[in-house]
């Protein structure tokens, strides 16, 4: 499908439709489906750049920037081993860095 003035096109989140999603002046996405009349404004643009890389299909784009792969999921790493305490003895926990004005307040030089 051709996208007149559009920057691609996606499916209506709606009822699935071809739909072509163009930009307002602010520079936002924007699409309206005239099969079922959704009409669908992105206000935050986080969300506006969301939407066009997931669910739009840019035109003029090569393959591999329309649809990119799914890459399988990478096993899980392996925590690294942390020493075990001592039976009846507690860890000793750090000191908490002191900021500049709580030095000044305890008098810490």
């Amino acid at each position: 499908m051709a996208t007149p003035d559009g920057i691609g096109e996606s499916e209506c989140l709606n009822c699935g439709r071809a739909v072509v999603v163009r930009k307002n002046r602010g520079g936002f996405a924007y699409c309206r489906c005239e099969g079922c009349g959704v009409n669908v404004q992105h206000h935050i643009m986080r969300h506006s750049e969301a939407f066009i890389q997931k669910r739009v299909r840019l035109e003029g784009a090569p393959e591999s920037l329309k649809k990119p792969e799914k890459a399988a999921p990478a096993a899980p790493a392996k925590p690294a081993a942390q020493p075990v305490p001592e039976a009846g003895k507690k860890p000793e926990k750090a000191a908490p860095e002191l900021s500049a004005a709580e030095k000044f307040m305890r008098g810490i030089k």
